[in-house]
């Protein structure tokens, strides 16, 4: 720091100043009010004080108002038992019962005379007398002219004349209102009844007791209430309330006296304070005092206030003072904020004030380099913009080139981002859509240019594919919307643009205009339509044609069925001779002759297989069945049957299958190993060098279903992008002169393609020219509730191999009418090492069932005398037979033929002519099988 420089005070030392010393004025001026006292605020042990004062001043005012109402039933009491004492009524009542003339009107002269004496005494306290005759319970006399005569049936009379009982005093509701009703027996000097007199009177006032002293000290809630013996409200007195006799606070304690704490119907706190006041010989009267906590609490609350308003006062000023100061300390920070905006408007001129940069504190310091640092955004902003200036020139540029290139298509060429919007069309798409450039570069294109009906599916299925939830739709038609709002009909074919990570950024289209071409096939449909008029017409001479093909159908059906068994006998002899002869041993030249007619009779049986399968499938006749079938079982068996004709091309085959679940499927075995082997054999046929790899792996594993994925990745020539989508076409091939260097009939990956789609999955193939291509299908298959069974026999080890190493001696029943292939098949067992028991038809076979069990038998379909069908029905009745491993070889070999032989009681099922390691597969498989091998031995 130079030399007489002072160290700016921080930011922080001057905000904590400022805090700091409001917090000491704080404490200190709470200090000098605790010093010097402020009586308002000195409220210690005030609520104690409060409600002791309160539970006093009622205690004073229940005694008072007991004394009171006690003296008043005294004096009641007093006069009624004066006027049943009177020797004048006892003398009156004597008479009547007596029954001397004119005692009834002497009697009520009577009672008229003391109802008048008090009614002179007590202007309000008495309404009425009257004299019960005890024996009736009639009124005798009353100081109402109207009631003798009528009969008092309420439950005080009886009350009044029980023995011992010489008073009574009730409550009563009526027509003015509760009434106190005052009952005194009238006896004879011998101590006999004579009437009871009746006392009506106005029940005690509480009002009128209270004086306006005690009226205040009540406050806004006090009342006072009178219960009777039964918690009947006699009178009451109360501020600010409707009650009415009968109605009030219900009586909570009853026969004791004092002041307690209670909660009242509303939830708030109460001071009551009770007091007992003895009635005659009943149980006595309550009286209650009731008042809310919070009313006796009243002055502490202006006391809570008055202290609430200093501190808020006090807390107002220390927050005025630092809201002063702070300002003061963040003008200038405000100052540096506004410069800061205006540069973020463009106004990079602006600096921060010399007047605040130029102070010596954080702040100054701070503004200073605020300023250096604009003025080094503003040099590089300018070196920036002259970059961005010179490049844009040369991206304007590329991009005219680029456009030129783009115009001279006769086809629309579109280009949308991952939102739909364009970002590129050339000069067709302009004039089919009838626009300049800028009228759609950046517009939406669903909501622009294509039709209303259509745009809410065609955007989904956009937006699914920018997710990766389905795969592109590369052609398609559908109309959009010219501008002048004519609907034009545009066939699509479309290419999905990825990033370097492979994630879709955008789709590039290109359209054709097939609105004329559209029109031209309408109006076909029309001339179409007049035809089927015409046809119409006809009806009944096309019902017969057609039973005439239908007839012909089934005829065909069956010439190609019995074409296929004429075809694959004389096949299998062929294959199986040279086979043979191939084993016996001959010569370089006679071995090359031999591969020429095994290649010759495989292309003829693929060329029926592929013929007879893509009809059925076109016929809609195609079946699959479903047994229990492993895949890795599969792949192995493919990769055994392939092993020699890789090794013959010097190519590595190789087999992935890890990802496999571990237990069995349901799916046709035969068909997976066909598709498999398709595209396994145009790998080997294909490739020159390098390796092939199987690979069968797990795509959804759900819970009664798995996705599985069979690939087969070549190191071949490849396939490029155009050829690519018609390959699995029917009668397709890369091109003619694949043709002609492979052969082939172009029906192997279009059948694959079918036999993935009936199994639940598609197929299709990715390439690379120069680098190779995979082929692959998924397929769907049930699960099995059976566990896996590894395949037996060593990894790396051909069936037949296993089969002379573990199931050598074994002993084979073969049953074969044809001469040729029973000595081909006779000679390929016993290569391996099986015994071979030989039986002509299938009675033959069902004999030598009967008397020996063998480990296996191997039988045709086809024979004289009984044929292998019912063969095997009769074998599996046998206890040689019931478990034996029966393997259908025979020249039947459509779907409907293995389902036969299946529903028969066959186990597995070989079409001729006999590939001899697919039939090693299926016997090692089959002497493989637990339950036949415990069976056997």
């Amino acid at each position: 720091m130079p030399a007489g420089k002072l160290k700016p005070t921080t930011l922080s030392s001057r905000i904590g100043l400022v805090f700091g010393t409001g917090a000491v004025l704080t404490v200190a001026i709470l200090l000098l009010v605790w010093y010097f006292g402020i009586p308002a605020l000195a409220l210690h042990g005030a609520r104690d004080r409060l409600i002791q004062e309160a539970i006093n001043f009622q205690n004073q005012l229940a005694d008072n108002q007991q004394m009171l109402i006690s003296n008043d039933l005294r004096e009641r009491r007093d006069d009624v038992e004066f006027f049943a004492e009177s020797d004048t009524l006892a003398a009156r009542l004597r008479d009547w019962r007596e029954g001397k003339q004119g005692a009834a009107a002497s009697l009520q002269s009577t009672v008229g005379r003391l109802s008048e004496r008090m009614q002179s005494a007590y202007t309000d306290r008495y309404l009425r007398l009257q004299i019960i005759d005890p024996r009736t319970r009639r009124i005798i006399a009353s100081s109402d002219a109207s009631d003798p005569g009528r009969a008092i049936p309420a439950h005080w009379v009886e009350q009044a004349l029980l023995p011992n009982n010489s008073e009574h005093l009730s409550l009563e509701a009526g027509s003015d209102g509760l009434q106190l009703i005052i009952a005194r027996q009238v006896q004879d000097p011998d101590g006999h009844v004579l009437a009871v007199l009746a006392v009506y009177a106005q029940p005690y006032e509480l009002d009128a007791g209270i004086s306006p002293l005690a009226e205040h000290n009540l406050g806004q809630t006090g009342a006072i209430y009178l219960y009777d013996w039964q918690g009947y409200l006699v009178s009451s007195h109360q501020r600010h309330s409707g009650d009415v006799r009968g109605a009030a606070q219900p009586l909570n304690r009853h026969g004791i006296e004092g002041s307690f704490l209670e909660t009242g119907p509303n939830g708030r706190e109460q001071l009551a304070t009770y007091r007992l006041i003895r009635v005659g010989a009943s149980e006595g009267w309550t009286l209650v005092i009731r008042r809310d906590t919070s009313d006796a609490l009243t002055p502490l609350h202006g006391l809570a206030f008055r202290a609430s308003l200093f501190a808020l006062v006090l807390s107002a000023i220390l927050i005025l003072v630092v809201i002063v100061l702070a300002r003061r300390i963040t003008a200038r920070i405000s100052a540096m904020t506004d410069v800061a905006e205006a540069i973020a408007r463009g106004e990079t001129e602006r600096r921060v004030p010399a007047a605040v940069a130029n102070r010596n504190d954080d702040i100054g310091h701070l503004a200073a380099v605020f300023n250096t640092m604009v003025e080094k955004l503003e040099s590089w902003n300018a070196v920036l913009d002259r970059e961005v200036r010179k490049r844009t020139v040369e991206l304007d540029a590329e991009k005219a080139a680029a456009q030129r290139y783009l115009d001279i298509a006769a086809v629309m060429l579109l280009a949308l981002d991952r939102n739909g919007r364009i970002t590129m069309i050339n000069q067709a798409g302009k004039v089919i859509l009838g626009v300049t450039e800028s009228d759609v570069i950046g517009r939406d294109w669903f909501a622009s240019f294509v039709p209303e009906r259509l745009r809410a599916s065609v955007r989904d299925v956009f937006l699914r594919l920018m997710t990766g939830e389905t795969e592109i739709v590369r052609n398609y038609e559908n109309p959009v919307i010219r501008l002048d709002g004519r609907e034009r009909e545009i066939a699509w074919r479309n290419i999905l643009i990825t990033d370097e990570a492979g994630h879709a950024q955008g789709i590039l289209a290109c359209g054709i205009d097939i609105t004329d071409r559209k029109a031209t096939d309408a109006e076909l449909a029309r001339h179409r339509a007049h035809l089927e008029e015409l046809v119409g017409e006809r009806t009944t001479q096309l019902a017969e044609a057609r039973d005439q093909a239908e007839a012909a159908n089934r005829a065909k059906s069956a010439f190609i069925a019995n074409m296929s068994h004429e075809i694959r006998t004389p096949l299998n002899a062929i294959t199986g001779m040279a086979h043979l002869l191939r084993r016996d041993g001959v010569s370089a030249r006679q071995a090359d002759r031999l591969d020429k007619i095994d290649t010759a009779s495989q292309h003829l049986l693929a060329i029926i297989n592929d013929i007879l399968d893509l009809s059925k499938i076109e016929a809609g006749k195609f079946a699959l069945e479903e047994t229990e079938l492993s895949v890795g079982t599969i792949v192995a068996d493919v990769a055994s049957i392939l092993a020699d004709r890789a090794t013959a091309k010097h190519l590595t085959l190789l087999v992935d299958n890890v990802s496999l679940p571990r237990y069995t499927l349901l799916g046709d075995p035969t068909r997976l190993r066909q598709l498999l082997l398709n595209y396994a054999s145009n790998a080997i046929k294909f490739t020159e060098r390098g390796s092939i790899t199987l690979t069968a792996e797990t795509l959804e594993d759900n819970a009664d279903n798995l996705l599985l994925r069979l690939s087969v990745k070549d190191e071949g020539p490849g396939v490029d992008p155009a050829t690519l989508s018609r390959l699995f076409a029917p009668f397709e091939q890369a091109d003619s002169s694949t043709t002609r260097t492979h052969g082939g009939t172009g029906l192997g990956l279009a059948i694959n393609r079918r036999l993935a789609e009936l199994m639940g999955g598609s197929a299709g193939c990715t390439s690379q020219p120069g680098k190779g291509s995979t082929f692959w299908a998924t397929v769907r298959l049930r699960k099995s509730d059976k566990t896996l069974v590894p395949p037996n026999h060593r990894a790396g080890e051909s069936a037949e191999m296993a089969l002379r190493r573990q199931y050598s001696g074994r002993e084979v029943l073969l049953v074969e009418d044809e001469a040729v292939n029973r000595e081909v098949a006779l000679a390929i067992l016993q290569d391996v090492g099986l015994t071979v028991g030989i039986a002509h038809d299938g009675l033959e076979a069902v004999n030598f069932c009967i008397m020996k069990r063998y480990d296996l038998i191997l039988m045709d379909m086809q024979m004289p005398e009984m044929d292998g069908l019912e063969a095997t029905r009769q074998i599996r009745k046998l206890d040689n037979g019931k478990d034996v491993p029966i393997v259908a070889m025979t020249a039947n070999a459509f779907i409907e033929d293995r389902q036969r032989c299946f529903d028969a009681g066959m186990d597995d099922f070989v079409a001729k002519p006999v590939d001899p390691d697919t039939l090693f597969e299926i016997l090692l498989r089959r002497l493989s099988d637990r339950r036949h091998d415990e069976a056997g031995h």
